[in-house]
């Protein structure tokens, strides 16, 4: 199993929970794999979910509270989710800052 974080800026007040696993097998896999909490109560999150063909992806979420902020986003490996996540924080942060002036 290889373990994948994504990029996160420094000084941005997220909070990084978990990790994203890469692994061949998907028992090592899980549907709560890493969530980036923001202080504004915003969330991203990663999970791998298999469909019933045995094939699965991981699934990245934005929300703040109920609601989607992003569309959820499916990625065939760790790497491009944690790419995903880190382009969605990006912009979270960067609206954030525009909505702070």
């Amino acid at each position: 199993m290889r373990i994948v974080m994504p990029e996160i800026p420094i000084g941005s007040a997220c909070r990084v929970v978990g990790e994203i696993a890469d692994s061949d097998d998907p028992r090592d896999l899980s549907e709560d794999m890493l969530e980036v909490a923001f202080p504004n109560g915003a969330l991203v999150s990663v999970g791998w979910f298999q469909d019933a063909g045995g094939k699965g992806a991981y699934h990245v979420f934005a929300t703040l509270g109920l609601i989607d902020i992003m569309p959820t986003a499916t990625a065939a490996t760790a790497d491009n989710a944690a790419e995903i996540v880190s382009q969605m924080v990006s912009s979270i942060l960067r609206s954030k800052a525009q909505n702070d002036n």
